[in-house]
């Protein structure tokens, strides 16, 4: 009976395993950073006319992790109504996305069949987080209520 009963444990600990594992699958993939390019260049003149700013941002672009995007950057993150969508609110997405002419069904359609989408990119500099691509992402991911990953590049 204690074997029996060890195995039960061992059992529902592996289940466990499995389950936290499985929540943390994501449905995001490294950009394409020649995809998002446009957005890019419009971030490089908004905080910088000098012509090297985005050969630095591709260079630390390409070195940067995927990471999950916590509620604390989320919150501080400029350029985004994101943060603001509730889960479920999917008229709120479609309110923000027509504003900006984005189209979010496809995006929702892909996350909901498993499908890898392309993570956000966001700028850190000093204490400021600026989203560079992504805002349809973020927000579809927000009212979906999966934890995005996102691309944060960093520059002193």
């Amino acid at each position: 009976a204690r074997s029996r009963s060890l195995k039960l444990e061992n059992y529902e600990m592996v289940a466990k395993i499995d389950q936290v594992l499985e929540s943390r699958k994501t449905n995001f993939v490294r950009p394409n950073l020649n995809a998002e390019r446009g957005e890019i260049f419009r971030v490089a003149m908004h905080f910088s006319k000098d012509g090297k700013w985005i050969q630095k941002f591709c260079d630390s672009a390409t070195t940067a992790s995927l990471i999950d995007l916590s509620d604390e950057v989320w919150s501080k993150l400029e350029n985004t109504d994101s943060f603001n969508v509730s889960e479920g609110d999917w008229n709120k997405v479609s309110d923000l996305s027509r504003q900006v002419h984005r189209n979010w069904d496809n995006l929702k359609y892909k996350l909901d069949h498993g499908n890898k989408l392309d993570a956000p990119i966001i700028l850190k500099m000093g204490s400021v987080y600026h989203l560079v691509s992504g805002n349809t992402r973020l927000m579809v991911a927000r009212a979906a209520g999966i934890m995005p990953q996102v691309l944060i590049v960093e520059f002193e």
